[in-house]
């Protein structure tokens, strides 16, 4: 019996040296296809290097992260507001606006600084926005890592 369990692994070894003979040996680290150095990684929960979480033995560890979402455009301002596809982009707000017409039938424009309410309003969401982006950042990146898995 033990005669066959040899054979059996001669021929794996010899597969294993068949397969290895197609393989190039990447000699230099910019020639893979994707390459994580540590100090780009942000170091926050839900990335763990080293086996430092739950499993010791993994060279790293990446958990599904939980973003935050922006807060909604206030009422007041979703006309005024022009809001960008990327998170991370700070929203604009539009100088001016054509309300209507007067009654000579030019075209009325209110300016986004008149109203004081919606400037503190813009401001204070703004803030909360920014808030949340600078918390949410590191963790896109660890789900983009995450994703890629």
């Amino acid at each position: 019996m033990s005669t066959d369990t040899t054979k059996i692994a001669r021929i794996f070894e010899y597969l294993l040296a068949v397969k290895n003979l197609k393989e190039t040996i990447i000699r230099n680290v910019n020639d893979y296809e994707q390459v994580w150095w540590e100090r780009d990684i942000p170091q926050i929960d839900g990335f763990y290097i080293g086996g430092s979480r739950t499993i010791e033995e993994a060279w790293y560890e990446i958990h599904k992260q939980e973003i935050p979402s922006v807060p909604p455009i206030p009422a007041e301002l979703k006309d005024w507001v022009i809001k960008l596809e990327n998170p991370e982009q700070t929203p604009i707000a539009h100088d001016f606006l054509a309300v209507g017409n007067d009654e000579d039938r030019n075209e009325r424009i209110e300016l986004f600084e008149e109203d004081s309410n919606r400037k503190n309003h813009y401001d204070q969401w703004i803030a909360e926005s920014e808030n949340l982006v600078s918390e949410a950042s590191p963790k896109m990146k660890i789900q983009q890592l995450y994703s890629k898995g």
